[in-house]
């Protein structure tokens, strides 16, 4: 639905951008290199069906890209970030679009006809991931993964394939209705990933009002099944005010009594996600009323409070900006009215609590000149015009009205297919719904590698500069994991739930630090050389971060020498700091007084050559601490606005009366 946003941009495309989104932006680009005006860009735009202005008068067609599953979008590449993100995982989207057709979900509509993609190609990009970038978690992504075709079979090949990298797959969620135990132990072969329960709505009437299936007897079965397996955790997710037959009004209600039964049968920790249903345009919900904020806050805090004293953890999106969501979901052009006025009295990241400021949207909205929450919340007739009927996404509006009517006669609608009996019009000269044969077959597997026997302790010291200080050290780890893997080198994993790769830092460094000398080890299996290992790993290591030295040790001898782990044996760090401060001697006077107040003069040793100091802090001491030291003695607490610090050297205490530093350790092991 434009219309919310058209008084904010030119023009917005509409559909899918792998096929038509790059020649538009060339056409653009020669119009600019020519000399050519805005007003010709404008134009541009809008000869094109498949992007809206508000001046149009014809109705805009979604692009789709016909190709999905035949091809491989080269730009679906991108950079690894060294910083973990939200979903840090590898990603192949397996199927576009989704066969089962929820009267709720605008992306089952938006991304019609379900087409799945060819088993080479997943397996191409899955590669990619893996040995190019370094992932070893991987989503299978789409609406709906369990219903990929051949989805056993090629869980089952890929586990063969990958089994030996560490790698796992995992699916955004469960369709209870089409998913196997099979398919859960496959699952589980490697790393346990979560598992996620879309249920929606708890009652079988309702959910046939949802042309959804997710019973009860099905969801405890899968649960019992995964505790054997493993897991301890299971995510549901529901949502209030859909428009149930009988009203929904006591679905709080019903929503509780469900969760209870299934933790009664499973006794495993449930958390349960509970949003409010907003009507989607283009979707056959998109006639039923919104529950008001107030209605929506009374049952959300009725199912969280119903559900207290239990291993079940409850979260709800909050009900004001499912509100908001109501008001740019549904909205007309008066709705960017509102937008542009919470703008400039300075909303901004209204998604996120700590940025979001209620009051200005209260404000605004009480000042609008039309009754919003009555628009926004009542339910739409089927023969009204409505907002967005100035955009097509390929699905006939007697589908929407025939899915509408059908709320209440307990009847489904089936899947989408190349034969389906409920033409919605999507399906023609441009797409149609691409299934892959069931009997495929897939490319021999590879000659597995052999894991190489034996296992060695690689020690290596390595240098942390430039972006990299800003660097996490969790996010470190996580650099070091991928790179390893990049490296080709056959990590050895720890046992358990959720295998780790053995990989360990003597000890972390504060954000902001340089370093020439941090020490970590990691199990491989095999063995190396210390320069191979060096070589390897620098080509697959970011720039900031670089191997100076390494040190290839065998389990035989680390296991027969009983070495201690990295951090047992951390006794200190060396530094090297430069003050640029104004006052020098201050600082000098301030440094001295707090070694000799808090009795650290064992523990901290500061030697000035001019305007820099060489430090050496011994471990035992809470205070003898780098940054904290600095932050007493500066009075500040951004120390490094007043100076560099670089971390020249860890050292160690293999044994009672020996200090030194970690490199010269390893050369005696």
């Amino acid at each position: 639905n434009p219309e919310p946003f058209g008084k904010i941009f030119d023009a917005i495309f509409i559909g899918e951008a792998e096929d038509a989104y790059e020649p538009l932006l060339e056409e653009a680009i020669a119009i600019k290199k020519r000399g050519g005006k805005r007003s010709e860009i404008l134009s541009l735009f809008e000869s094109k069906s498949f992007i809206w202005t508000r001046n149009k008068k014809e109705k805009v067609h979604r692009a789709i890209w016909s190709s999905f599953g035949k091809r491989v979008y080269p730009a679906a590449r991108g950079p690894v970030p060294s910083i973990k993100a939200i979903q840090n995982n590898g990603v192949v989207e397996i199927m576009r679009g989704c066969p089962n057709g929820c009267r709720f979900c605008h992306a089952g509509i938006y991304y019609r006809p379900q087409r799945e993609k060819d088993i080479p190609l997943i397996l191409q990009e899955i590669d990619t991931l893996v040995h190019t970038y370094g992932y070893r978690e991987i989503t299978l992504l789409s609406l709906s993964s369990g219903d990929y075709s051949v989805m056993p079979r090629l869980i089952t090949y890929l586990n063969q394939k990958y089994a030996s990298y560490g790698v796992s797959f995992a699916f955004p969620s469960l369709k209870v209705s089409t998913f196997s135990l099979n398919l859960l132990s496959e699952l589980n072969e490697v790393r346990k990933s979560g598992l996620t329960f879309a249920v929606e709505t708890p009652l079988p009437s309702w959910q046939a009002d949802m042309n959804k299936v997710a019973t009860m007897e099905s969801i405890v079965e899968i649960i019992r099944e995964a505790k054997k397996l493993g897991w301890r955790v299971a995510k549901f997710y529901f949502m209030i005010g859909l428009p149930v037959s009988g009203s929904g009004a006591s679905e709080e209600k019903e929503i509780v009594d469900f969760i209870l039964q299934v933790y009664a049968q499973t006794k495993i920790q449930l958390n349960i996600n509970v949003g409010t249903f907003v009507p989607k345009p283009h979707t056959p919900f998109q006639y039923a009323a919104q529950l008001s904020e107030e209605e929506s806050a009374r049952k959300l805090i009725y199912i969280k409070d119903s559900l207290r004293g239990h291993p079940i953890k409850v979260s709800y999106h909050s009900p004001f900006l499912s509100y908001l969501e109501g008001i740019f979901s549904r909205g007309d052009s008066r709705a960017a009215d509102l937008l542009i006025k919470a703008f400039k009295m300075g909303t901004r990241l209204d998604a996120w609590d700590e940025y979001s400021k209620l009051d200005v949207w209260k404000q605004v909205l009480a000042e609008a000149d039309w009754d919003v929450k009555n628009e926004i919340c009542r339910q739409r007739s089927t023969e009204e015009p409505l907002p967005w009927d100035s955009v097509s996404m390929g699905v006939s509006s007697s589908f929407y009205r025939n899915e509408w009517n059908k709320l209440g006669t307990n009847t489904f609608t089936s899947v989408c297919s190349t034969d389906c009996d409920h033409n919605c019009g999507i399906c023609g000269s441009r797409t149609a719904v691409r299934n892959i044969d069931q009997n495929v077959e897939f490319p021999p597997l590879p000659p597995q590698e052999p894991i190489p026997e034996g296992i060695s302790r690689v020690y290596f010291v390595f240098a942390k500069k430039g972006e990299q200080i800003f660097l996490g050290h969790l996010d470190l780890m996580g650099i070091m994991e991928k790179s390893i893997q990049r490296a080709g080198f056959f990590i050895d994993f720890s046992q358990g739930f959720n295998p780790k790769p053995r990989l360990e830092f003597a000890h972390p460094l504060s954000l902001g630090i340089v370093s020439e000398g941090e020490i970590a080890s990691i199990n491989i299996h095999g063995t190396t050389e210390s320069e191979t290992f060096i070589q390897n790993m620098n080509r697959s290591l970011p720039w900031g971060l670089e191997i100076k030295e390494a040190y290839v040790v065998s389990k035989e001898v680390y296991k027969a020498k009983k070495i201690q782990s990295l951090m047992s044996l951390y006794s200190g760090s060396q530094y090297t700091l430069d003050y640029t401060g104004e006052d020098i001697e201050e600082f000098q006077s301030n440094l001295d007084r707090y070694i000799a107040e808090n009795q650290l003069s064992d523990y901290v040793t500061a030697q000035r050559d001019g305007t820099s100091f060489a430090f050496d802090i011994k471990a035992g001491n809470k205070k003898a601490n780098m940054m904290a030291l600095l932050k007493e003695v500066l009075g500040t607490d951004y120390p490094l606005e007043q100076c560099r610090i670089t971390r020249n050297r860890l050292m160690c205490s293999p044994g009672p009366e020996e200090r030194l530093p970690y490199q010269e350790y390893f050369k005696t092991i």
